[in-house]
């Protein structure tokens, strides 16, 4: 028996700024939490990016079911 092992991002596919995210948590959360942001440490970081999820979508028949703020809103309940 042959068994695939494979490496799948799993999100929704729309980037997300952390700004945002934060902005999710805090209306989910209904706190007001603030952000901290510091200089990143690391030389030539990417700034902005997207998980790819075609190989989920192809091998897994992977499809997201929710928007970011509605899974958020799950985990939390």
């Amino acid at each position: 028996m042959q068994s695939n092992i494979g490496i799948y991002n799993i999100g929704t596919g729309i980037e997300t700024s952390f700004s945002e995210i934060i902005n999710l948590l805090k209306r989910n959360l209904k706190t007001d939490i603030k952000a901290t942001y510091i200089d990143n440490p690391i030389r030539n970081y990417v700034e902005k990016t997207k998980a790819d999820i075609s190989l989920a979508k192809s091998e897994l028949g992977y499809i997201p079911d929710c928007s970011l703020e509605d899974g958020i809103r799950r985990l939390i309940n």
